[in-house]
């Protein structure tokens, strides 16, 4: 209790009024609710049996503390600059994650292009693919972690996401879209590369209809 109560006298110090909150938990801890619960009411009870202490300390809400702030009849200055950088240790500054990793930003932005492309198009061609774009749907929502597309995390991390964007970014079926824009019809041959098993279907008549396709290796010629 005595460590506790110094503990709160020295948060004190960065607090314009006498009501001051303590946070508890942070990336991965207090994993165990149960056990910090049981630890916390402990405390809570401890510092309520001390009559000699000066702090009161119990459960409350961001609401309540903001009330009794409120209340507190202080005039509170403006911030009207910015909180960065800001440190969560010595000599630990967060600081130009809005510009670095720029490779895995620029690749995070190309495959939700990719992505929604590619489901748009299958949703147009009437294929039910939802297996194959759920890889890519799941690594781009991963990828929107605020320790991903910022650029903060270590490199080994950083190749993870990329690894699983490409993955996903491979699953993913894709569709290719080729039409006549003019009014009259056309005898044309559409030179598209391919590297793995594809099908041609038809737009306009059936959709299940295949196409005869013929496929030459690079270098050979009609």
């Amino acid at each position: 209790s005595a460590s506790f109560h110094k503990a709160a006298d020295d948060e004190a110090g960065g607090f314009a009024t006498d009501h001051i909150i303590m946070t508890m938990g942070s990336h991965f801890q207090h994993e165990n609710s149960n056990e910090c619960f049981k630890n916390l009411d402990k405390l809570t009870l401890c510092q309520s049996t001390v009559n000699t202490s000066d702090v009161s300390v119990f459960y409350s809400t961001p609401s309540c503390y903001s009330y009794v702030l409120n209340k507190a009849g202080h005039t509170w200055r403006s911030k009207m600059d910015d909180f960065f950088p800001y440190v969560n240790h010595p000599q630990g500054f967060r600081t130009g994650y809005f510009t670095s990793r720029a490779a895995v930003k620029r690749f995070d932005r190309h495959s939700n292009n990719i992505f929604q492309a590619t489901r748009q198009l299958n949703a147009y061609a009437a294929i039910n693919n939802h297996a194959n774009l759920f890889f890519l749907n799941k690594a781009l929502g991963i990828a929107q972690h605020h320790d991903v597309v910022s650029g903060t995390e270590k490199q080994y991390v950083a190749d993870d996401y990329v690894m699983r964007l490409a993955y996903g970014i491979d699953k993913a079926f894709f569709a290719l879209t080729s039409y006549n824009p003019t009014v009259h019809p056309r005898i044309h041959f559409a030179r598209i590369p391919v590297t793995r098993y594809y099908t041609i279907r038809h737009a306009t008549v059936i959709l299940s209809e295949l196409l005869a396709a013929v496929v030459l290796k690079i270098g050979e010629t009609f």
